[in-house]
């Protein structure tokens, strides 16, 4: 099977808000995904693609929580079930050296995720 997607995306317990510069705009959210490449953040008013915003986002993933900032780029907006949900590629991958902690989130969950493919009844 085909996929376009760079990265795994993954569902995580989370908050963000999204600013974007240049005006007074500052939504709230619950991520609805999170990769190392981008996030999805539940909204109430949609932000035109292709805008500029600045993210501040907290995931708690096991036992651990991690708070970050990064700025990105709208990429989608879609309503699904009746919710609004943004789509946001980061303007830098997310790794060991820029965020430790939330790269280390998504590897454990990369991880878990190979281990229970090879999983074998």
């Amino acid at each position: 099977m085909y996929s376009r997607r760079q990265f795994l995306r993954f569902r995580v317990a989370g908050t963000a808000t999204v600013k974007v510069p240049e005006t007074n705009l500052a939504l709230q959210g619950v991520i609805e995904k999170l990769s190392r490449g981008g996030i999805g953040v539940y909204t109430e008013i949609e932000i035109k693609m292709e805008t500029s915003v600045a993210l501040e986002f907290q995931v708690s993933i096991g036992a651990g929580s991690s708070k970050t900032s990064i700025t990105g780029i709208v990429k989608n907006f879609a309503i699904r079930e009746g919710k609004s949900i943004l789509g946001i590629e980061f303007d830098r991958e997310i790794n060991s050296k820029n965020e430790p902690e939330i790269f280390k989130c998504l590897s454990e969950l990369e991880v878990d995720l190979i281990m229970e493919s090879r999983w074998i009844e």
